[in-house]
């Protein structure tokens, strides 16, 4: 059933993280709930969700991950969990759950109609950082998403780069029956020219087919999101406005400003006590702003529901040939020449500049220049890079282990695990009579009194976690393997799941201090060696982690997370040729793993093999012909090679792929300026101090520039 066409459904979104769209999120909640609306708060950061923990809910026991993977209900409201907060639900994210952030078209579908079923005054959705499909769908199921941002003007450029994706979504989504003006918004995307407009956009598409005009400015009219600065300074309303006019100017949009929320220590301070800022310091700033934001949210234009396409109950079935995860390349910018990035710049800097005082102080007129090229120069190109290794999110899950998968232990050991087994699963066999019965409901019953940390009863829940672990119900299976430990506190089996499923839900200490006492037991595991090893890891204890790491590579165990996470460590700790070697092993095992190719071309640079990392570079980009961060550090190999034409291409390629990466073109700007090319210095230099206003290394270095050409 169709949810009643009064509820408001509010996506909250942003195209980077860190700027607190969670803590917004459920500031809103609660003061939305506070007027007296039914409301449901349902967390889409897939794969990283913590929203929970916002309201004290240190773990949950159902949510989205059961709704996708081990569905009982098609209603979400059946997966919520109780906030504690009157006429206020959530329903949590499941975020450690394997591939839960990889919805297939299906789920997402299922979801997006299971949202429009629901039966409340407001729904609010926290969605997860970037530009993914998920990410862009979920915002653009109403026409009313909120953009959050923080008061920097790179967050803000983030922020605008973020709408021009949801737009060109929708876009792709709504002409996706129209070829002639899907290819048109392609080349668009793509071709060089003047500084593109969607009105340049719908006048080309207006001579293929003028309805088809008409209706993507009706698109670009009725999709006007709001925009929400966090953690304000003082800068927002300039800042806001000059998003606004750029949105305006570029993409025919209107964006709401909502408002800003101020920076206060009382912020942090509710988040450490896991309670939402407008309960915890009801009186404060920030609670008086979120009111307010919500009193904008809930009232006029805002309480229309305007559904798109893409999330209508009759949309197709047949999943789209979407194309695997893009590089983050700007859509509008992505092959336009540098002119162009430099007239979207521009505007926002002048704007930014006339409201702000200038933060790059002017040489004195009687200062004596002092060059910077002079062979005793400490200036280096390396010491602008950002370069880190990648690692796969799948190579940080903890490891559970069957009884079978665990590994030689002790006779005896084995022997009672036969016997409390086989008695634990005939426990369970007996409590579960009717086929329905809940097994967990059932161990409970039956640990009632005084046997309830019988070790039968025990591994009647261990192998009960296991079971509903395959079924991904994890939070079950996560509270089983707690009780499974509590019953068999000795039991290194016990112990390992126990401190895995404690690592997967943040609880690393803990976790640890119990995998100590495992590997007391059973010193060469490798479960336990490796949760062990992740623990440190997660701790950022790299030299620790390598230590366990090392041990389970040296024992033959064929695990490529171990070899990832060793690889990465002993990068961490400066090893570079080792885990250039730990990298190689990833690459020959497997061909397809780009990231550990990339590793190893860091390595190499790392250790000053600069030829080496060149061609290592170049191979690499074969396979990934769009990878801006690939380019730039070929880039910095070639300079060092001295190869100053070929670097600057590649730092050229870097930029215009990924415009919004300041590091990229803080390293052209160094490389320029150390080639003699001090003009493209100083425009990449002064772009950078003007959005980084307080970054004192480019600060000094545009001024020492200036000192240098008199």
């Amino acid at each position: 059933m169709a949810a009643d066409s009064s509820t408001h459904i509010l996506a909250v979104g942003g195209g980077k993280g860190g700027v607190g769209k969670s803590f917004v999120t459920s500031g809103l909640a609660t003061a939305i709930a506070g007027t007296g609306k039914e409301t449901v708060l349902i967390d889409l950061d897939l794969g990283a969700a913590n929203l929970h923990t916002l309201f004290g809910i240190k773990t949950t026991d159902r949510g989205i991950g059961d709704f996708i993977y081990a569905p009982r209900s098609n209603e979400l409201l059946d997966y919520a969990v109780d906030t504690g907060i009157p006429r206020l639900k959530l329903v949590s994210g499941n975020g450690f759950i394997p591939g839960i952030a990889n919805l297939s078209y299906q789920q997402k579908m299922r979801i997006l109609r299971a949202i429009h079923r629901l039966r409340a005054d407001v729904v609010l959705l926290d969605l997860g950082a970037g530009t993914s499909y998920n990410v862009v769908d979920f915002f653009s199921m109403t026409e009313s998403g909120i953009v959050v941002t923080v008061s920097e003007p790179t967050a803000v450029l983030n922020a605008y780069e973020f709408l021009k994706n949801v737009l060109f979504r929708i876009f792709g989504q709504r002409f996706k029956k129209m070829p002639s003006v899907l290819s048109a918004i392609d080349t668009f995307k793509i071709s060089p020219g003047e500084a593109p407009t969607i009105d340049v956009l719908a006048k080309t598409i207006d001579t293929l087919d003028a309805e088809a005009g008409r209706l993507l400015r009706d698109i670009c009219r009725r999709f006007r999101p709001g925009l929400i600065i966090n953690m304000n300074r003082g800068e927002a309303m300039n800042l806001g406005q000059n998003l606004q006019n750029i949105c305006r100017t570029f993409l025919s949009l209107e964006v709401d400003f909502l408002g800003a929320i101020p920076a206060d220590a009382c912020v942090q301070q509710s988040c450490l006590r896991m309670r939402p800022v407008t309960l915890e310091f009801p009186n404060s700033q920030p609670s008086q702003a979120l009111k307010e934001i919500s009193r904008k949210c809930t009232t006029g234009r805002w309480i229309e529901k305007l559904s798109l396409e893409l999330a209508e109950s009759d949309a197709p079935e047949e999943p789209p040939k979407e194309a695997p995860p893009a590089p983050k390349i700007d859509p509008l910018l992505a092959g336009h020449k540098d002119s162009e990035l430099s007239v979207l710049l521009s505007k926002f800097l002048t704007e930014y500049s006339a409201s702000t005082a200038s933060a790059t102080p002017e040489p004195s007129a009687t200062a004596a220049p002092r060059p910077l090229l002079e062979k005793d120069s400490h200036l280096s190109p390396w010491d602008f890079q950002s370069f880190t290794p990648r690692l796969q999110e799948a190579d940080k899950a903890p490891l559970f282990a069957s009884l079978e998968e665990f590994g030689p232990v002790p006779r005896r050991r084995r022997s009672l695990w036969d016997r409390w087994f086989a008695n634990g699963r005939k426990i369970r066999m007996i409590r579960a009579i009717p086929a329905s019965t809940n097994v967990v409901l059932a161990i409970e019953h039956a640990s009632v009194g005084k046997n309830s940390h019988m070790p039968e009863i025990g591994w009647a829940w261990m192998s009960t976690a296991l079971e509903l672990l395959d079924r991904n119900q994890f939070s079950d299976a996560c509270r089983a393997f707690g009780k499974a430990q509590a019953c068999l506190p000795r039991d290194p089996l016990a112990i390992n799941n126990c401190a895995a499923a404690l690592l997967a839900e943040g609880g690393v200490q803990i976790a640890f201090e119990l995998l100590c006492k495992g590997i007391q037991q059973l010193p060469k595991n490798p479960f336990l060696l490796f949760n062990a090893g992740l623990a440190h890891f997660l701790l950022r204890q790299y030299s620790e982690a390598s230590v366990f790491f090392s041990k389970i590579v040296d024992s033959h165990w064929k695990n490529q997370a171990a070899v990832a996470l060793l690889a990465h460590a002993l990068y961490q700790t400066g090893r570079y040729e080792n885990a250039r070697i730990a990298y190689d092993t990833l690459a020959s095992t497997d061909p397809r793993n780009l990231s550990a190719r990339f590793n190893i071309g860091l390595c190499l640079l790392q250790e000053h093999k600069h030829l080496e990392a060149y061609a290592a570079f170049t191979t690499f980009l074969t396979s990934a012909p769009e990878d801006a961060e690939a380019f730039a550090a070929r880039g910095l190999a070639a300079w060092y090679l001295n190869k100053r034409a070929e670097a600057a291409q590649d730092l050229g390629a870097a930029v215009r792929k990924l415009p919004s990466n300041l590091s990229f073109r803080g390293l052209r700007g160094v490389t320029a300026f150390l080639s003699g090319h001090f003009d493209k210095a100083i425009e990449d230099i002064e772009i950078i101090t003007r959005l980084l206003p307080e970054n004192e290394v480019y600060r000094h270095l545009l001024l020492e520039i200036r000192r240098y050409l008199g």
